[in-house]
């Protein structure tokens, strides 16, 4: 069979098990020997080897270690190096791309201008063709306009590939969190509906939700009364003070 009719694994494998030990041979200074063998091989040889040569060179470890380890946290920036990488070599990367896992990594920091910026460089056919990239989109578009339900909502609407459901979660987690602060700093005095809208629950578990972060409820009103965080202030030592000490130690000592 040859390897071009073949499926696009097993021509890959066939290529790379042909160019892995001779990858130098894509310099620049064998430019116009590539250029005269693509052109009388024709465009599906090219495709086949290019394919192999952005597969090889995309090392994405690192990113599968913080996956695995759930260092959500890190996943942008990881994304961000490999991308600048490949770019700055060339490679053509942008299909085998993890752009919702990529896009993810931003939206979990809350990084929405590195969202949309990186939105805006996907390629149309992928867009099209890949929705879970669009999903996740989703959920930074509602950040943006501060929609919280719509979050909760993108988030819940949509079934997350295994590869990405725990992310998902992880994020949903933190969000939530993220949303009791918000209310926590912002009110004294909130309605229960208005709660279950910010944590993205039902009445009956936001309520209890809050009531174990030591906030009370009037059933009457149906009014929660928010429990502030406590604010640890840095206590400022007078420089003269730290003198007088420093000096009273060096007697004790000598």
């Amino acid at each position: 069979m040859c390897a071009c009719e073949a499926p696009s694994e097993v021509g890959a494998l066939y290529f790379k098990s042909i160019l892995t030990p001779n990858l130098e041979a894509f310099s620049c200074t064998q430019s116009s020997v590539l250029r005269a063998f693509f052109v009388s091989a024709g465009i599906d040889v090219e495709l086949y080897i290019m394919h192999t040569v952005a597969a090889d060179r995309m090392d994405f470890s690192r990113l599968t270690d913080a996956m695995a380890s759930r260092s959500f946290d890190k996943i942008a920036d990881i994304c961000d190096q490999l991308m600048l990488q490949l770019a700055s070599q060339g490679v053509a990367f942008q299909e085998e791309w993890p752009y919702a896992v990529h896009l993810l990594g931003h939206i979990y920091l809350n990084d929405l201008n590195s969202a949309r910026f990186l939105w805006k460089s996907i390629p149309s056919s992928i867009k099209e063709n890949r929705p879970e990239v669009v999903a996740v989109w989703k959920i930074g578009q509602h950040l943006w306009t501060r929609n919280y339900a719509g979050v909760y909502d993108s988030i819940r609407g949509f079934n997350w590939s295994a590869e990405i459901q725990i992310f998902i979660a992880s994020f949903a987690e933190r969000y939530t969190k993220r949303m009791l602060e918000l209310l926590m700093s912002a009110y004294s005095t909130i309605s229960v509906q208005d709660t279950a809208l910010f944590l993205g629950m039902n009445e009956n578990d936001a309520t209890n939700y809050v009531l174990q972060q030591g906030w009370n409820v009037d059933a009457a009103s149906q009014m929660l009364t928010v429990k502030k965080q406590t604010v640890v202030t840095e206590q400022k030592i007078d420089p003269s003070k730290l003198q007088r000490l420093t000096e009273y130690v060096f007697h004790l000592e000598h």
